[in-house]
């Protein structure tokens, strides 16, 4: 039921601009009840989104033989379904400033950057705070309503451009 709440919604953000995200729209889009969305996402819409996020990018089903291809695959994600991305990006705004986008950054960047020989000595805070910068990154892209083109926002997310400063 889970896998079918998320694939509906993911379908339905890449077809529909939406502004706003409530419980009542989840469960027109979806026929799921009231009780049976809490009982399946206690934590809400939060959750939901990242459950969206994180099953449109099936990142735990992905291997790369580095970094750098984990950064191609998500920016080739996020340009392939920009209004889901947008869509998320917006919602995320209201519903607790970017937490389910931080959360999804975070994941992947402790599973994929800390596979890569350059990054597995770091420490983990150090990995929060690369996440950070990849979402700020990311954000600023989707704040611009995706307008540059991926190849510059592959080329600014390397690693160590994300380390130095601006």
């Amino acid at each position: 039921m889970k896998r079918y709440i998320e694939d509906t919604l993911a379908q339905y953000l890449t077809t529909h601009t939406v502004d706003k995200l409530r419980v009542c729209d989840i469960i027109a889009v979806t026929g799921v009840s009231r009780s049976g969305f809490y009982r399946l996402y206690p934590m809400g819409v939060n959750e939901l989104c990242y459950s969206v996020v994180m099953g449109v990018l099936k990142l735990e089903q992905q291997e790369f033989k580095d970094w750098q291809a984990a950064m191609d695959f998500v920016i080739t994600e996020i340009e392939t379904k920009p209004r889901l991305f947008l869509n998320i990006y917006r919602l995320s705004l209201v519903i607790q400033e970017n937490l389910f986008l931080k959360k999804a950054f975070l994941d992947f960047v402790c599973t994929y950057f800390n596979q890569d020989p350059f990054f597995k000595p770091i420490q983990p805070a150090h990995l929060a705070f690369f996440a950070d910068a990849l979402r700020w990154q990311i954000s600023e892209w989707l704040a611009h309503d995706l307008s540059e083109p991926g190849v510059k926002i592959r080329a600014r997310l390397g690693a160590f451009a994300l380390l130095q400063p601006c």
